[in-house]
């Protein structure tokens, strides 16, 4: 069993008094065609609001070597808003160098309550691509915190000393093998028991599995840790976390 801190992203320590984010889970979309740019239609965004951000969970086959070039959310579709709202790479981990890798990107998406996430790659994957929305508002734009850890040859996911603050959200994501569907989440601070599964897809198209979590912050806690467990198998993973809170 492999235990080590992943590398960390950047991270802006705060305390608000506002009152707590609202979220929603919209949808996981999956395809299995191989292809360069991936249209996830039909994502709902929940009420339009000045501080809305989008926040999107992306897993995808890696045998050819493929990253992405753009994430863009096309409100209300793709055909009405071709330019779109371009998206930030939040963190971005390889899974395993020939089997995928998962990210995360955010993006300030004040108006519309429907969107296309359009995902264009580098070039085509041979394989799957899966996507997980949330909405969030009022929230802080920049995130609270976030961090990676990956895993070959499988045991426990840690990301240590994520930052959460009250009245936000911490979201995780899993993606790796074939095996390990539905991963087992926990979180150390105090909101850890509720920590619950959003979506999951396990053994897609013979080639990669994921799991998509999310949990209120209630406290202001900068030690806590957000573990995933594949259950026990001997496949490659990796784990995304980020917090997000309330307007500073």
């Amino acid at each position: 069993m492999l235990r080590f801190r992943g590398p960390r992203g950047w991270r802006e320590s705060r305390a608000s008094g506002n009152a707590p984010v609202v979220w929603g889970f919209s949808a996981a979309k999956s395809s299995v065609a191989s292809a360069t740019i991936y249209n996830h239609a039909g994502y709902s965004l929940g009420v339009p609001h000045e501080d809305r951000v989008g926040v999107v969970a992306i897993t995808w086959s890696h045998s050819l070597g493929s990253t992405i070039s753009d994430v863009r959310f096309h409100i209300p579709d793709f055909a009405t808003d071709p330019v779109g709202i371009a998206a930030t790479a939040i963190q971005t981990v390889t899974v395993h160098s020939v089997i995928g890798r998962t990210a995360m990107y955010r993006a300030d998406i004040p108006n519309g309550t429907v969107a296309d996430v359009r995902v264009t790659m580098s070039g085509a994957i041979n394989g799957p691509h899966a996507c997980s929305l949330w909405h969030i508002y009022p929230s802080n734009p920049t995130p609270v915190d976030s961090g990676v850890h990956n895993s070959v040859n499988g045991g426990l996911l840690t990301i240590s000393d994520i930052e959460v603050v009250v009245g936000g959200i911490l979201i995780g994501h899993a993606a790796g093998g074939t095996t390990g569907d539905p991963y087992v989440f926990a979180f150390s601070g105090a909101d850890g028991a509720g920590f619950v599964l959003a979506a999951s897809e396990a053994d897609i198209a013979g080639a990669i599995t994921y799991s998509s979590h999310h949990v209120r912050t209630t406290e202001a806690n900068v030690g806590g840790d957000v573990t995933a467990d594949p259950s026990g198998t001997t496949q490659n993973f990796a784990l995304i976390a980020v917090s997000f809170g309330p307007p500073a």
